[in-house]
C-alpha cells in the first residue's frame, strides 16, 4: 500500500517485507521502504529508479538532488527510490561502536559482534534482488537505471541479475564489481595526473615550470623528517588541531576528488611552506579535508554498519575472509611485502605504508569482520551468466579529476559491458550528474 510521503512532492511511500536471508539460514525479515514519485502526468508507462553510494547512503535522503539532476524527464516518467537493505527506511544498521570513541577497526569488531549470524546478509546481491520484488509487486516493467559512486556497483550487479528488468544503465563515477585488486592500483595515476593537469590549465601555475606532483615530492621529503602541527579552522568553522605527515598529506591529496579546493589550492599551499616556511595554508587544507562541515548525519541518512557490511561482503581483498582474523594480518602483511617487491611506486610519491597508514586506505577494513558461510561468498561479483547481457546500453560517466572512482576503472566497466560507451566529463570530480553546477554531465 502507497501513502502519500514527504520524500518529494507529490511522492507515494511504501514498504515490501522481504527474507533476510533467502537460504532460510538465518530466520527473520527485513522491510524494504521506498518512495515512487509519478510523472508530472500522472503514473506514466516508464520509471526511472536512482541509486545512492556509500554504501551506506539512504537514496531517498537524495531524492531532491535526484529530482533535480532528472529535471524535465520527470515530466513523462515516473522516479523510483528504493532504499538498500541496512539504509534509511529499510531498516539503517545502526551500531553506536561507531559513535563510541573507540578506533574504526574496534568500531568495525564491535559491529560484526552485534549483526553476528547476519553480518552477511547486506550484500549487493541481495538488495539487487529486493529491487527486483519491488518492481514486480508496482508492475512498473523495465526501469531506467541511474546510479552513482557505489550506486555504479550496485546498478551492474542489479541489471546482471534482472536484465529483463533492465531498459538501460547509467554509472556515473562507475567502478568494476570484478577483474580488479584490492590495491586499486589506478588510484596513484589518476591523482597525480589530475593535481598536474590542474597546474598546467591554472596560468598562475603553468608559468611556474615543474609540475605539483615534483613539488608535492618535495614537500614529502621535508614533512617526513619533520611534521608539521598547528591550531586551525576546518570547513566546519571550528578550530582544530591538526598534524600534517606523510600519511596525513597522503589522505589530503587523494581526497582532492570530492572538492575543488584542495586542486586549486594544494600546490600553492606548497609552495608557501616550501619557499616561506608559511604552513598555515597547509594546514587549513587539511583541516577543511579533515572536518568538511555540512552537519552531522543520522544513521538514517548513513550507516557506517552498513557501509562495512556491503565492503566487506562484495569487495576484494588481500586476505582470505574465511581464515581466522590473526590469519588474514598475517596474509595482509605478506600481500603488502609482495607489493612493495613488485611495485613500490604504486601510489607514489607516497610510500605503500604511507597511503596504508593513512585514514584514506581501506586494505585492513575487513581484519576483523566476520566471515561469510558458503552459500555468501565473499568478494567480488561475477555476472550471473559469466558476462555482462548486450541487451542492456550502458553509459558510463568518469570524472576527468577523479581518483577514487577514475577514469580507467570506467573504462574497464566499458570494455565489460558489450553496449556501452565512456564519457569523460573534463575537469569533473567524483560523481558528475548529480549535483552538477555546470550543467553539464545531467543533461548528457
Amino acid at each position: 500500500m502507497l501513502e502519500a510521503c514527504d520524500v518529494l512532492d507529490g511522492a507515494y511511500c511504501g514498504s515490501l517485507e522481504r527474507p533476510l536471508d533467502p537460504t532460510g539460514a538465518v530466520a527473520g525479515r527485513v522491510t524494504i521502504g521506498f518512495a515512487l514519485l509519478p510523472s508530472a502526468r500522472g503514473l506514466a508507462p516508464r520509471t526511472m529508479s536512482a541509486h545512492e553510494g556509500g554504501p551506506g547512503y539512504a537514496t531517498t535522503a537524495s531524492a531532491s538532488g535526484y529530482a533535480e539532476m532528472y529535471g524535465p524527464l520527470l515530466e513523462t516518467r515516473n522516479l523510483l527510490l528504493i532504499d538498500q537493505r541496512g539504509t534509511g527506511r529499510s531498516g539503517a544498521i545502526a551500531c553506536p561502536s561507531f559513535l563510541d570513541d573507540v578506533d574504526f577497526a574496534m568500531a568495525v569488531l564491535r559491529c560484526g559482534q552485534q549483526l553476528g549470524a547476519s553480518a552477511h546478509l547486506y550484500g549487493t546481491q541481495l538488495a539487487a534482488d529486493d529491487e527486483a520484488a519491488i518492481i514486480r509487486a508496482l508492475g512498473l516493467g523495465k526501469v531506467d537505471v541511474y546510479g552513482d559512486s557505489y550506486g555504479t556497483f550496485y546498478a551492474q550487479v542489479f541489471a546482471s541479475r534482472h536484465p529483463g528488468l533492465t531498459r538501460s544503465l547509467v554509472v556515473d563515477a562507475a567502478y568494476p564489481t570484478y577483474g580488479e585488486t584490492a590495491w586499486y592500483p589506478t588510484q596513484g595515476p589518476a591523482m597525480r595526473r589530475s593535481f598536474n593537469a590542474v597546474c598546467a590549465r591554472t596560468p598562475q601555475c603553468a608559468r611556474l615550470g615543474g609540475s605539483t606532483v615534483r613539488r608535492l615530492e618535495k614537500l614529502l621529503d621535508r614533512i617526513r623528517r619533520e611534521p608539521i602541527s598547528g591550531t586551525v579552522y576546518g570547513a566546519d568553522l571550528a578550530r582544530h588541531r591538526v598534524t600534517l605527515d606523510a600519511s596525513a598529506l597522503n589522505y589530503l591529496a587523494f581526497n582532492a576528488t570530492y572538492t575543488s579546493v584542495t586542486y586549486r589550492e594544494l600546490d600553492a599551499a606548497a609552495r608557501a611552506y616550501l619557499s616561506r616556511d608559511d604552513r598555515r595554508p597547509l594546514l587549513r587544507l587539511l583541516a577543511e579535508a579533515y572536518y568538511p562541515g555540512g552537519g552531522a548525519s543520522t544513521v538514517e541518512e548513513y550507516s557506517d554498519g552498513q557501509y562495512v557490511a556491503v565492503s566487506c561482503q562484495d569487495y576484494p581483498t588481500l586476505y582470505d575472509m574465511r581464515a581466522s582474523f590473526p590469519e588474514r594480518q598475517r596474509q595482509l602483511e605478506r600481500a603488502i611485502a609482495r607489493q612493495e617487491r613488485a611495485d613500490p611506486g604504486i601510489y607514489a610519491p607516497f610510500t605503500i605504508r604511507e597511503y596504508l597508514d593513512s585514514d584514506w586506505s581501506e586494505q585492513a577494513l575487513c581484519l576483523t569482520w566476520p566471515g561469510a558461510p558458503d552459500a555468501y561468498r565473499q568478494g567480488p561479483i561475477e555476472p550471473p551468466a559469466g558476462r555482462y547481457p548486450s541487451s542492456v546500453p550502458v553509459l558510463v560517466l568518469s570524472g576527468e579529476l577523479d581518483s577514487i572512482t577514475t577514469p580507467a576503472e570506467g573504462a574497464i566497466v566499458a570494455d565489460q559491458w558489450p553496449s556501452s560507451q565512456q564519457i569523460v566529463v573534463a575537469n569533473s570530480f567524483h560523481v558528475t550528474a548529480i549535483g552538477d553546477t555546470d550543467d553539464c554531465a545531467q543533461r548528457i
